[in-house]
């Protein structure tokens, strides 16, 4: 509806309802259990679909042994079969068992012809492998710019200054006086909270950038706003960056980046792209 003339594949699961939607749309749909396999059928429908190999990280596809009957039902059917793929559970951290997965799926690619099918299974992750690229790739985490060391963070977290206060030393700031300043100060309030993202395991842990200067996060992290101790150069108006590397916020919640970038409420955001 958008006027995307790119192919599309969902990759997750689909419902009943979504078959025909996916027809009308040419949306390629993935095929991984016999229940899904069986709505398919019962629709006969000419749908393009990826066959999902389970290889080793138990969440979704067929067996190794079950890949080559899948294959010869859909071929039999008005189904379109395009592409077959993996999942790699650990390209990032285990390389012996990203190998194990990666033979898996090459035995299931031997028991018959793929030539016509295009053929995917890696991940950011697995971008530093060769070997396991096929015909095409699948960037997840990696269009943030993130899951791979030679890829440079693409996203930012902009605000401003909405209020600055001058407290005295001793007074309390924030939901559960979450912070006590232990001298006079200035407190500048930002519009942001965990309602867009902003986690409150934050709080007094990281820092916020305004003129190029760094500032901690003080008090304890409100619905949608939060508080930043800040000298007598900030004022009201003013840009405040408040993420520029998930990595450093995935440090001291003990998490990863990809927790963090997909945990921001983008409804609440305008969305920049430059």
């Amino acid at each position: 509806q958008g006027g995307i003339k790119n192919k599309i594949l969902v990759v997750g699961v689909f419902k009943k309802q979504d078959i025909k939607k996916a027809v009308e749309y040419n949306i390629e749909l993935t095929v991984d259990n016999d229940i899904r396999l069986h709505a398919l059928l019962e629709s006969v429908l000419p749908v393009s679909v990826h066959i999902a190999v389970n290889t080793g990280m138990n969440r979704l596809g067929f067996e190794l042994q079950e890949v080559a009957d899948i294959i010869k039902v859909i071929h039999k059917s008005k189904l379109n079969l395009v592409g077959i793929f993996t999942h790699f559970a650990t390209a990032d951290s285990d390389v012996t068992y990203f190998n194990y997965q990666l033979n898996n799926f090459e035995k299931a690619l031997s028991a018959t012809d793929m030539t016509q099918l295009l053929i995917h299974a890696s991940n950011t992750s697995a971008l530093k492998y060769s070997r396991a690229h096929y015909d095409m790739v699948r960037l997840g985490i990696g269009l943030y710019g993130y899951g791979d060391k030679e890829l440079l963070p693409v996203m930012r977290i902009k605000s401003q200054v909405v209020a600055v206060h001058h407290i005295k030393a001793g007074q309390r700031v924030g939901y559960s006086n979450g912070y006590i300043s232990d001298s006079d100060c200035y407190i500048a309030v930002i519009p942001m909270g965990y309602a867009d993202g902003v986690r409150r395991g934050l709080a007094r842990k990281v820092f916020v950038k305004i003129k190029n200067k760094p500032y901690l996060v003080v008090s304890n992290i409100c619905m949608d706003m939060f508080m930043v101790k800040v000298d007598e150069n900030i004022q009201v108006g003013d840009e405040v960056i408040v993420l520029d590397n998930a990595d450093e916020w995935a440090e001291q919640l003990d998490t990863i980046s990809y927790e963090i970038l997909t945990g921001f409420n983008h409804n609440r955001f305008r969305i920049e792209v430059r």
